[in-house]
């Protein structure tokens, strides 16, 4: 029953660079979900490599779900980070 409240009484947000990218009702969010999971999965943790964040809206408890998406989301950060710093070893730091 707190599960489907859940979905009722929240909203789904996607941001980029702290602006809000899309809303929409949870309910719509489960569906998808459910129906194109092996699109939606793989496109939504590309996504966090650039920028893109997810957390949940509403009157709900929604402080769990957003802190696991939140993870998720520095985690993406720091793996993003990491491949792209500079490795002082690299061919175009080396002197001549």
């Amino acid at each position: 029953m707190r599960f489907i409240r859940f979905i009722i009484e929240t909203t789904f947000v996607v941001t980029r660079k702290e602006e809000t990218f899309i809303t929409m009702p949870t309910v719509v969010f489960a569906l998808l979900m459910l129906f194109f999971w092996q699109l939606l999965i793989p496109v939504m943790v590309i996504a966090l490599f650039f920028g893109v964040g997810y957390f949940f809206d509403g009157s709900q408890d929604t402080e769990k779900p957003n802190r696991f998406l939140d993870k998720a989301s520095d985690f993406a950060e720091d793996a993003r980070s990491e491949f792209t710093k500079d490795d002082p070893g690299s061919a175009g730091s080396e002197e001549i």
